[in-house]
């Protein structure tokens, strides 16, 4: 799927807050998937997937 750029513009966008997956033991491996959506300012569009990535999370104890 195409995503147009009609400004021809480059913005960043960073969230406000990190955040901190709090799950598992030292040694104890999962997947993780982190995705960013497009929400437009229309609401007859769709929201729009831009994406997607795969991480591969060790547990953390405290």
């Amino acid at each position: 799927m195409p995503i147009e750029n009609t400004t021809d513009e480059l913005k960043r966008f960073e969230l406000k807050d990190d955040f901190t997956i709090y799950e598992g033991d030292w040694g104890q491996f999962y997947g993780g998937k982190v995705e960013v959506w497009f929400k437009p300012d229309n609401l007859n569009k769709p929201d729009r997937k831009l994406i997607t990535k795969n991480y591969i999370i060790q547990g953390w104890m405290r």
